[in-house]
């Protein structure tokens, strides 16, 4: 004999165990409120930098950029975070005292980059030439995690500005 099970068996159940139900969520709750007011707060502040192709027609001038977008941002993405450049901005922004009276240049640039994302926005594009449709990079985030909010955008702005400085830099070298 098979027996099939309806929602009012599930209903009973429910019922029966209404009480460590209710007591698992208020403590989830609890865990989850507790955790939300003693861990402290973190910011993010996110620059999108758009990846633009050139805009003279190739015939008139030829392009400078040669190679895939990946390739070259992570060729700027090497050059923008040295040690150099994110002990820079940690002076400017007033970051890590200790560390940079110690000269700890090392532990700084550590540090930031664990606070540092950059991720590759992508979109569905076509071809201008051929019509294929195609996924590509269309523009990057540069983005900085930090426990105030004006110094999470004050670094993400010192990023932001490294990476068009970098890429304008790599361009004049090689045109």
């Amino acid at each position: 004999m098979e027996r099939t099970t309806h929602l009012s068996d599930y209903l009973a159940i429910l019922r029966r165990r209404r009480r460590q139900i209710v007591r698992t969520a208020l403590i989830v709750f609890g865990i989850a409120a507790a955790l939300a007011l003693l861990l402290p707060s973190m910011y993010r502040s996110t620059a999108k930098l758009l990846i633009e192709q050139q805009e003279v027609p190739p015939d008139l001038v030829p392009s400078t950029v040669t190679g895939y977008v990946s390739q070259r941002m992570r060729v700027i993405e090497t050059r923008v975070l040295t040690p150099q450049n994110l002990v820079a901005i940690a002076q400017k922004a007033d970051l890590y005292a200790k560390e940079r009276a110690a000269g700890q240049d090392r532990a700084i640039a550590n540090s930031m980059r664990k606070n540092i994302k950059i991720e590759t926005v992508s979109a569905n594009v076509t071809d201008p030439k051929s019509g294929a449709a195609s996924m590509a990079a269309i523009a990057f985030n540069v983005s900085y995690d930090a426990r105030s909010p004006e110094v999470a955008q004050k670094v993400a702005e010192e990023l932001a500005a490294l990476f068009i400085n970098e890429n304008r830099a790599v361009r004049t070298q090689k045109a």
